[in-house]
């Protein structure tokens, strides 16, 4: 029960915010309620504020945000498409029609990448 402090604080600011007075008992009653559900949650989802798990689920989420921020970076111009995202007609219109190598986006990761994208971004 360490933070029973902290929720006997949460309950103490709630009340008069919504208006509402209670006899002490009732309000021990209704923060052992508050704790036992708290802790029932946390159990219950393996989630809680202060938990290693809850660390490891952010750190995680950092790094993904890392690689995917980086992937975009390293995505250069199609070469099928020429950046447009879709085929220019030759009047000059762009076609509705997405590019089948950007699936429409107008760049590509060269891992990704046709050998004609290769070609123009680096030149052999």
């Amino acid at each position: 029960m360490a933070n029973r402090k902290y929720w006997e604080i949460f309950v103490d600011e709630a009340l008069p915010e919504m208006g509402l007075t209670v006899p002490d008992v009732l309000h021990d009653e209704l923060l052992d309620a508050i704790i036992c559900h708290a802790e029932m949650e946390s159990e219950a989802t393996g989630e809680s504020v202060a938990s290693a798990n809850r660390y490891a689920t952010l750190q995680r989420e950092i790094t993904d945000a890392r690689k995917e921020t980086e992937y975009e970076r390293e995505k250069v111009t199609c070469g099928s498409c020429r950046g447009t995202g879709g085929f220019i007609k030759s009047g000059g219109r762009l076609l509705g029609n997405e590019c089948w190598e950007c699936r429409g986006e107008g760049r590509v990761h060269p891992r990704k990448a046709s050998r004609e994208t290769i070609k123009q971004f680096t030149g052999y």
